[in-house]
């Protein structure tokens, strides 16, 4: 382009920054509209805000409270000043004759004489020292007189004093005390709105570090770390807020741990099996091993535990999500246990447990999804038979409470501490590290048991007096009765 050539028109036309702004001024027009004060700022002005504010009506009020009471101290003691030397008049000359040579009006500022502030009236109504609105020889009604202070002399009413209708007029030295008054008012407010601008500043800051220390706080965990304290510095509801963010941090910091020991367990459990069924492969293909039934066997059954494993983690993701088909029915609670007890008689008789049932007589019918149930309990039941030494039982109970029916699962068996009863239904969490990877238990056979009796309205829980002293796991269900039917809570299906 030719230095003589126009410049081709911006198609979007002139950008504009900020009204009245040039566009060199832009960087400076950003800079402006970024600018955000603090909020300990914004506390700050808005404390001195109201501290300007109320200061400046309480002077205001003073101000005008002293003016009004000093006109009126002024005028009262005028008036009696003027009612005594009306009086020592009329004693002394014996009537009103020449009182106006001696009412000599006082001089006021300039050097001119003041208005009369106050006007005399005889006996008989007529004025003869006159003040505004009252003119000389006018005569007033017997209303116009009860307005005034009567001149007494011997007893008797020889006259009437009357307020003039006008504001005093102060001398210099009494105009010199008022606005010294307004002086010191002035100073007052003043240095009450500077203590107000630093009570505001220290409470600004004290209502602000709180939010401060939330912040750097949240601004840590966004970088990942989540274990994260700020300090409770007061009861008030920022102390409530402090303590919440202390126990959400604590909350996200064990949750993210679970994630982890679960990732690991998983990929623990996973890799197990993958590594059985890969040696027995490259064994097989490099000739090494022969493929025989025992050892195909033994790849079915690393198969199958990884088929039930990823079955188990595949429903408690349904759960999580809420997506858990759960098909509520009438069920009879005898032929459910007899059921169980048929399917794991003779696993624990091999071991030498005895398995029995204990049913309480018209038991109410039980709403739950009978093959949900059935998962359910075999989960409690493997984890008894599991746990539970040779000569030991487990006993499958049934009995009605007042909100429903109780499913009981007691074994003889180790029975569990304090902290293994907190972790109990945790994922991937076993009592004993040393069964961990062993057999076909994957560790959320418990965690599974919870989820779907959750999922049917119900509660579960765990009870052990001790090591040592057995077992208990209770199920709390809806049942069904003669006065219709109680849903339970997130089910899912017809």
């Amino acid at each position: 382009m030719s230095a003589g050539s126009p410049r081709p028109a911006d198609p979007a036309g002139p950008r504009e920054t900020e009204a009245g702004a040039q566009p060199g001024d832009a960087p400076r027009v950003r800079r402006r509209m970024a600018f955000r004060p603090s909020l300990g700022a914004r506390l700050s002005l808005a404390f001195l805000l109201a501290s300007v504010v109320g200061v400046g009506l309480a002077a205001l009020l003073a101000h005008m409270v002293t003016v009004r009471e000093f006109e009126r101290f002024f005028i009262d003691r005028s008036r009696s000043e003027f009612l005594a030397a009306v009086t020592d008049h009329y004693q002394q000359q014996g009537g009103w004759e020449g009182v106006g040579r001696r009412m000599v009006p006082p001089i006021g500022p300039g050097g001119q004489p003041r208005p009369p502030g106050f006007a005399l009236v005889d006996a008989e109504g007529r004025v003869l020292l006159p003040a505004a609105p009252y003119r000389r020889g006018q005569r007033l009604t017997a209303a116009e007189l009860a307005r005034g202070l009567p001149v007494e002399a011997a007893g008797r009413r020889v006259g009437t004093v009357l307020d003039a209708a006008r504001r005093p007029t102060l001398s210099d030295r009494e105009v010199q005390y008022l606005q010294s008054t307004d002086r010191a008012l002035a100073l007052a407010a003043l240095g009450a709105v500077l203590a107000a601008l630093l009570l505001g500043l220290a409470m600004a800051r004290g209502l602000s570090r709180p939010l401060r220390d939330l912040t750097a706080a949240a601004r840590r965990m966004a970088r990942g770390e989540l274990q994260q304290t700020v300090p409770v510095r007061s009861d008030d509801e920022l102390g409530e807020l402090s303590r919440a963010f202390n126990q959400m941090s604590q909350a996200l910091t064990r949750a993210n741990q679970a994630r982890r020991d679960m990732t690991a367990d998983i990929a623990h459990d996973l890799r197990t099996p993958l590594t059985v069924i890969s040696g027995y492969l490259e064994a097989m293909q490099e000739g090494v091993l022969e493929p025989t039934p025992a050892r195909l066997a033994a790849l079915h059954a690393e198969a199958q535990h990884l088929k039930h494993l990823v079955e188990d983690l595949r429903t408690l993701s349904l759960a999580d999500a809420g997506d858990l088909v759960i098909r509520p029915q009438a069920i009879e609670v005898g032929p459910l246990l007899r059921r169980l007890e048929a399917a794991y008689g003779p696993q624990a008789e091999r071991a030498g447990i005895a398995l029995g049932i204990d049913l309480e007589p018209d038991l109410p019918t039980l709403l739950a999804d009978p093959e949900r149930m059935v998962q359910v309990l075999a989960n409690l039941i493997a984890n008894a038979l599991q746990h539970s030494p040779a000569g030991g039982r487990i006993t499958l109970s049934a009995g009605a409470e007042a909100e429903g029916i109780v499913l009981s699962v007691t074994d003889t068996g180790v029975g569990m501490s304090a902290e293994v009863l907190d972790r109990v239904f945790d994922r991937f969490y076993r009592a004993d590290p040393a069964r961990a990877g062993g057999g076909e238990a994957s560790g959320l056979g418990l965690a599974i048991a919870r989820s779907l009796v959750e999922a049917q309205g119900g509660r579960i829980e765990a009870r052990s007096a001790g090591p040592g002293l057995g077992s208990a796991f209770r199920i709390h269900l809806p049942c069904r009765d003669g006065t219709g039917e109680r849903q339970p809570r997130h089910a899912v299906g017809p």
